[in-house]
């Protein structure tokens, strides 16, 4: 195989979340990192007396976790005050995803409703220059690629 071409970087990623899975906040330009881990399939062996080898099965698809990092800012409509009442309530969130903007044609990878697991309040540090920043854990269904329209 030849080597890929193409390839980008997330200097134009949009990250955004929902609290309905339909009205969308654009985090983007407040996050800083998102890494999505988990979203497996649960498999299982068995074995036989006859035969060296196992059964191999799969079984349902895992949830995955979305860690998300951003700049703490206080703003009403900001990622930390947005997320912050879903935390303290316990209800759904959804984050979605577009590692090359979101322009048409572009993929994008939507989570489905999910819980915070985690959320960081603002660290301070006295010797630093650096943005204070805060973050979250989405537990949820795996994540599904779309195309932007």
């Amino acid at each position: 195989m030849s080597q890929v071409t193409g390839a980008d970087s997330a200097r134009n990623a949009k990250i955004e979340i929902s609290l309905n899975g339909s009205s969308w906040t654009d985090i983007s330009g407040a996050a800083n990192t998102l890494n999505v881990t988990g979203g497996g399939r649960m498999t299982a062996e068995t074995y036989t007396f006859d035969g060296d080898n196992a059964i191999v099965t799969v079984g349902k698809s895992q949830p995955a976790d979305i860690a998300c990092t951003f700049v703490y800012t206080e703003g009403g409509s900001d990622a930390f005050e947005t997320l912050r009442p879903a935390w303290e309530n316990g209800s759904d969130v959804w984050v979605r995803w577009w590692p090359r903007g979101g322009q048409t044609g572009e993929f994008g990878f939507t989570s489905g409703p999910g819980k915070l697991s985690s959320f960081t309040y603002p660290s301070i540090d006295a010797g630093t220059a650096a943005a204070s920043m805060g973050g979250f854990t989405l537990h949820s269904t795996k994540p599904v690629k779309s195309v932007a329209a």
